[in-house]
């Protein structure tokens, strides 16, 4: 048995072959211009693509990129990962990274975390509305993101696996209380939408973090080489990261509220532009009618309205 090996693919190829599938998908009239690159720049660069202008077409004009793109988000990108496994090796290739990152970075989304990909990170923001712990889909679709925990989860799964500091003794009695440090919590309870001021762990968090800390604890008792300084290593990284994720959650948390904000006038924007559209129509309608139902009538043989009514 071997294995193939995914030949290097330029982020520019990747571009155009991605937008050019869409393009199908979506049904939307899209101009794609392709053409060799003079500069001899084979790692051509996606974002410069996105942000190029649109130029006049010519089939003699040197360098010619894309003229015209319809915008991306990354749930576009999820969705074609998912189509067949060719696609999704290739986009989930190192190459396609340069990919990912500018169309994130063409709706202006956040950076992701420094332990999310750029794939995992569009799959939390953009992917699918299920909750990450009982899967569910239909019934209870999830679409707010605690940034704290780093999961989507439905009401029914925090109510059964959110934590109070209080009761995190009670359900750990043996957990030494310096392991609260090391582990993020949300501020958000199971019933809110809104901060609460209390801090609720995830109970999964606080199992993964205490079993570290007792195999750390363990081999500092069993005076193992340089296991004070192991421990003393796991601790302080565990405070780093805690304190980097709720800092990081803030301004995620600020970016998701804007963008629904954003989302919602967009929507409105929309119906009052065809409710425009529609009392435009309707005016319309009522200066052309008297003329087109004579014009019928007397194609059809009639003198007015009165005499159809008396057939």
């Amino acid at each position: 048995m071997y294995q193939t090996r995914t030949p290097e693919i330029s982020a520019q190829i990747l571009l155009l072959y991605t937008v050019g599938i869409m393009t199908i998908a979506k049904a939307k009239t899209t101009v794609l211009t392709v053409a060799r690159n003079p500069t001899g720049d084979p790692e051509g660069s996606a974002q410069r693509l996105l942000q190029s202008p649109p130029q006049p077409a010519s089939n003699h004009a040197p360098g010619r990129g894309i003229r015209n793109i319809f915008p991306l988000d990354p749930g576009d990108l999820l969705s074609l990962a998912r189509t067949n496994k060719s696609l999704r090796t290739t986009l989930m290739a190192r190459g396609a990274l340069t990919v990912w990152k500018a169309v994130r970075m063409g709706i202006k989304a956040p950076d992701p975390p420094k332990d999310f990909s750029e794939p995992r990170w569009a799959e939390l923001l953009f992917g699918s509305v299920m909750c990450e712990c009982c899967g569910i889909t239909k019934a209870n679709k999830v679409h707010s993101i605690d940034f704290a925990l780093r999961r989507r989860l439905c009401m029914a799964c925090k109510k059964k696996n959110y934590l109070m500091a209080a009761q995190v003794s009670t359900a750990f009695p043996n957990l030494d209380r310096g392991i609260y440090d090391l582990v993020p919590y949300t501020d958000i309870s199971w019933s809110s939408c809104h901060p609460t001021g209390k801090k609720w762990y995830w109970a999964d968090d606080i199992y993964d973090v205490a079993h570290q800390w007792d195999v750390h604890q363990a081999n500092v008792l069993l005076h193992l080489p340089k296991a004070d300084e192991e421990m003393q290593r796991f601790r302080e990284e565990r405070i780093r990261f805690t304190t980097r994720v709720l800092a990081e959650a803030e301004r995620f948390r600020a970016w998701s509220l804007q963008r629904g904000r954003e989302q919602r006038q967009r929507k409105e924007d929309r119906w009052l532009a065809i409710s425009a559209k529609f009392k435009e129509l309707e005016s319309v309608w009522t200066r052309i009618r008297p003329n087109l139902e004579r014009r019928m009538m007397e194609y059809r043989g009639f003198d007015s309205l009165e005499s159809v009514e008396r057939v």
